[in-house]
């Protein structure tokens, strides 16, 4: 099982993520005060779940919904949702997982 953190990647990791690629990015990075930006790619009648967890394990942010298109999704997390510390951000697109670390 691969596990690394970055603010954008590549991932295909076919005993974690399944068989498919997808490009993941999380700006800005240390957050500061303006709001989270996360961006991926995904394929056509997926269901998309994006979660963010704080550094003591508490789910502090949920989204779900079906990738109708392919392309390109942004999810805006409002800056005021985070106090400041380190959170890890998990996007699954059908069986492919990928997290990302933020900081804010």
């Amino acid at each position: 099982m691969s596990s690394q953190f970055s603010n954008s990647c590549i991932v295909n990791t076919e005993e974690e993520q399944g068989n498919n690629t997808f490009f993941a990015k999380a700006f800005p990075n240390p957050m500061g005060m303006d709001d989270l930006q996360l961006t991926f790619e995904t394929q056509p009648n997926l269901k998309v779940e994006v979660t963010i967890f704080d550094a003591l394990g508490q789910l502090v942010f949920e989204k779900s919904f079906f990738s109708h298109q392919k392309g390109i999704y942004n999810i805006t997390v409002p800056a005021n949702l985070l106090a400041s510390g380190l959170y890890v951000c998990g996007i699954r697109i059908g069986n492919d997982f990928r997290s990302l670390k933020v900081i804010k």
